[in-house]
């Protein structure tokens, strides 16, 4: 019997392959589409826990998609391994 053991230097490889990546907090959840960024989606938690009603287009809520996105990359950027300058 013959098992090969495969490994990646990069911890969370599959981040590379994802149609999407997400990130949440207390209260809201942000999701970027890679290939389709006009469906990116935000949902405040406190009022719609059960993710009913997008408001990433919301002009109001542009503040909050904006540190969210932010979050996002910085995040990624550190599960990869990377650093920012």
């Amino acid at each position: 019997m013959l098992v090969e053991f495969y490994t990646n230097e990069q911890p969370f490889p599959h981040l590379l392959d994802l149609g999407y990546r997400a990130v949440r907090t207390a209260r809201y959840k942000y999701v970027h589409w890679i290939k389709f960024p006009e469906q990116d989606e935000l949902y405040g938690l406190k009022r719609d826990s059960l993710e009913r009603r997008n408001v990433a287009a919301d002009p109001a809520m542009a503040g909050v998609r904006s540190r969210m996105r932010a979050e996002l990359a910085r995040l990624v950027v550190e599960a990869l391994g990377l650093k920012t300058r």
